[in-house]
Parts: C-alpha cells; structure tokens; sequence
C-alpha cells in the first residue's frame, strides 16, 4: 500500500490519475474510487464496496447488503488477483477498513495507493510507504499557470510581471494556478490587476472552498488552534507557541500535532508555517464573523480593525484574541467604555501583543498571556 499525502489541492488526485492511467493495463483489473470523502456520506461506504468489484470484474453486478459482508466479499473476490486500486480523498479510517482492511485482501504483486489529507491516517492504517506531495516550485507554476492562462508555456512581454505576480500569490499551489489561470484567460490587464487588488483583499471562491474542507474536518479546539496560528501565531516558536496556547486549556501538544498530521500547519526550524492560501482562508473565515463589523469577529490583527473597536466602542461577546500593535498611531486612546470591554473580554483566550504603550488599567486580571513588544531595533 502506498499513501500520497498533502494539502488540498496540493496535486494528489492528479498524481494518482496520472498512475493509474500509465499503469492499469499491467494489472488483472483496477479500479479509481473517487472522491471517497464525498460519496461515502451521500452514498455510504455500501455503493463504493459494490464499485470496487464492479469496475475490477468489469459490468458484473453484485449484491452486498452491508460494510461486514461487503469487506468479505472484497477480499473472497480479490485475494487471488493482482490488482491496482486507487482509494482517493480518503478521510476517516472506517473507510480503509472497509476498503482494503488488510495486506492479504489482494493477490500478490497487487498495488493500493491511498490519497489523504491526513498523513496519521496512513500511518495508523499500516500503509508501507507515504509520499508527501509539495508545491510546484516557480518555474514548474509559471508554467501551468500560462497554460491555463494563455494557452502557452510562457506569459506574453506586456502580461509578464502580472502573470509573476498572480504565481506569487498562488505559492506553488496547484489549485489556485490553475483556477485563476482559467478566470484570466483571455481578459484585459485592466481585468488582471483588478482581479489581483481583489483577491489581497477576498480569496477565489473556489480555491476558499476546496481548502475550508480541511477547516470543517477538525473539532472544534483543533479549529481554535488552527485560527490562532493563521491569525497571531504564523512564523513564530512552536514552544512559546505551545505556553500561550496551554495556558488557554487548549491543550497544544496534541492539537498542533493534529494540524501538522493534517498538513495544513508545518514546522521548520522549530516555527509554525502555513501555506499563504491556508492563512487567507482561516482569516477569511474569521471576517465572515463580521464582514462590516470587526467587533463581531473572534480575532482581530489588522490595526485598523482593532483601533477602531477600541476608539469606538465596538467590541462584543465575540472578540477572544486581539493584537494591538499601532506603529501607525502615536497614542491608543481609550474610553471608559472600551476600558469595560477590555476588562471583560481579554480574559477568556489569548495573548495581547502591545507595541508602544497602552493603559495598564484596562486589561483584565485574568488575562492569559501578556506579550510587551518593544521597539525594534
């Protein structure tokens, strides 16, 4: 068995197709389930039992009344052929059980390849070996990218520093090339920057979608860490990370090993990274809390969204994290109403990052973590 593991939309349906297309012919039979993730809550893990032996015993109808009896008649069926089998978008380990539970359930010389978001499934799952599946590198981008957006390996003269911009943004992704490849085509440079100036504000619709799966997947903690990393945290010390994030009751050792098995956060030189489209995604989320009001959303890191709750008065029950960090203001003022807010809310959740001054008097007693950032030199 072997695992192919990344982010969404990171190419790992496409790699899989491409295997199988090149290699199925070698085989006694094969078959492509995909999209499992999907078909196993519309149409249970019952019609992909009854697909998997279908398209390998090609158009033979079979007649499976349960996940028990369908996991014995795949290994009756198959134990004696050799078989390539593509299980793709795999999310929960009922599926593989159900699927291809054990080594033995196929004939020798046979080949499984799982796809997953989620590298410990494969791990606990026995796969033999897992490839994990990183971005295209900036040639390799480039060149889908043209492909979708002009039909040609290289970008025109006049579009050449937009096309290097849009590949800037995509960061290796796959998905995001060739979604904004396929809008670009054929529009104007004027439609290119406006589409570009939109998208630093509001992430593709498409790309949001397909990434905020890995998002509604998790529990909720797992969501609140995953937040907090893409709002606060991104860049910064897993350790002094981990401090913050304990002393919320978040419990951050399973948590951030979670999100990093899920490969939506990594580690590098011991720091959090995100891919940029995850961070936009997370921080879209948020702004969906309030896409008028940043008083109603759980965290607040631009500047201006927090200075304008704390000069206005607009902070609610929803606020848990705030940054204030104020370079472009030489004094926070705040009144006695946002003196009250703060006295309430800033206790419930995260750090307070403060650059330059700001009252003492108005951060609670309860507050979790205090992080004074001075001048930086």
């Amino acid at each position: 068995m072997l695992g192919i593991c990344g982010m969404g939309g990171i190419g790992k349906t496409t790699l899989a197709r491409s295997v199988f297309d090149k290699i199925c012919d070698q085989f006694d039979g094969s078959s492509f389930l995909a999209d499992i993730r999907e078909v196993s809550i519309t149409r249970g893990l019952v019609r992909l039992q009854k697909q998997l032996i279908s398209e390998i015993f090609t158009g033979r109808n079979i007649n499976i009344c349960n996940v028990h009896n369908g996991s014995k008649e795949i290994m009756r069926r198959l134990r004696h052929q050799r078989v390539l089998v593509i299980l793709d978008d795999v999310d929960q380990i009922e599926q593989l059980k159900a699927l291809a539970g054990m080594h033995d359930w196929f004939g020798l010389g046979s080949r499984i390849i799982i796809t997953t978001r989620n590298r410990h499934l494969l791990v606990s799952h026995g796969v033999d070996n897992v490839h994990m599946v990183n971005g295209l590198n900036p040639g390799e981008a480039l060149k889908l990218f043209c492909w979708k957006a002009f039909r040609n390996c290289h970008p025109t003269n006049d579009y050449l520093e937009l096309s290097q911009q849009m590949v800037d943004y995509a960061d290796g992704l796959p998905l995001a090339l060739e979604v904004l490849g396929s809008f670009l085509f054929g529009r104007s440079k004027a439609e290119w920057k406006g589409a570009l100036d939109r998208l630093k504000e509001v992430p593709d619709e498409r790309i949001f979608e397909i990434l905020k799966i890995s998002y509604d997947g998790l529990q909720e903690l797992e969501k609140k860490i995953f937040l907090d990393v893409a709002c606060f945290f991104e860049g910064r010390d897993k350790d002094e990370v981990r401090q913050i994030l304990d002393s919320c009751d978040f419990y951050p050792d399973i948590g951030i090993s979670f999100l990093i098995d899920r490969c939506i956060i990594s580690l590098s030189i011991n720091k959090l990274r995100m891919h940029d489209l995850m961070k936009c995604m997370c921080r879209e989320i948020v702004r969906q809390q309030g896409p008028t009001k940043p008083g109603q959303r759980s965290r607040l890191w631009l500047s201006d969204d927090v200075y304008r709750v704390l000069t206005k008065n607009e902070g609610t029950e929803a606020v848990e994290g705030i940054i204030l960090d104020f370079p472009a203001y030489e004094e926070l003022k705040l009144n006695v109403l946002t003196h009250r807010f703060l006295w309430r809310r800033i206790d419930t959740h995260l750090a307070v990052m403060l650059e330059r001054s700001c009252p003492s008097k108005c951060i609670s007693p309860m507050l979790k973590v205090l992080d004074l950032m001075g001048p930086q030199n």
